[in-house]
């Protein structure tokens, strides 16, 4: 895989306060991670920091970031806070972060953007290879309603059942 710059933290980071991790968790690379399989993904996403995400194609190509606050495990996102921001900072040592993390450029305005190395295109790309294991952890953490989604399903059930026999009113 290709090499990427990365980027020590700055003071800069301090002053915006990490914009970026509210807005947009950071993307994975396969090199993040020392087992790429099943098993070994498996249990780095049941710590509950890793959210499985999707670039949009027919069909679906998936990827690994960062979970957001309150987000199921698989899901598609246009960004949220990420799970490990602090008021302090980033709860990640810096060889734990996502290298889309570790590739940001800080801005060196507080107005500006960071500016990433590593492109949520090119986190895509290089999980093709592992794209077999990625949608056997989607089957594995697969949204799964809630009882009291399961209940509103017989509701809806039942309210429609009652519908049609009074003749679709």
């Amino acid at each position: 895989m290709t090499e990427y710059p990365v980027y020590e933290a700055t003071q800069q980071c301090a002053i915006c306060k990490g914009k970026c991790c509210k807005y947009m968790p950071g993307h994975y690379s396969p090199t993040d991670f020392s087992d790429l399989s099943f098993e070994g993904l498996k249990a780095e996403i049941e710590k509950g920091n890793i959210a499985i995400d999707w670039w949009e194609a027919d069909p679906k190509e998936y990827y690994l970031r960062a979970r957001q606050i309150g987000e199921e495990i698989v899901h598609g996102s246009w960004g949220g806070v990420c799970v490990n921001l602090s008021p302090t900072g980033c709860n990640l040592s810096w060889e734990e972060r996502p290298l889309g993390c570790r590739s940001l450029k800080p801005s060196e305005s507080s107005r500006g953007a960071c500016i990433g190395s590593y492109t949520k295109r090119q986190s895509v790309d290089d999980w093709k290879v592992y794209d077999s294991v990625l949608r056997e952890l989607v089957a594995c953490f697969g949204r799964k309603k809630t009882p009291l989604e399961e209940q509103m399903d017989s509701v809806v059930e039942a309210l429609n059942t009652l519908f049609s026999s009074m003749g679709g009113v």
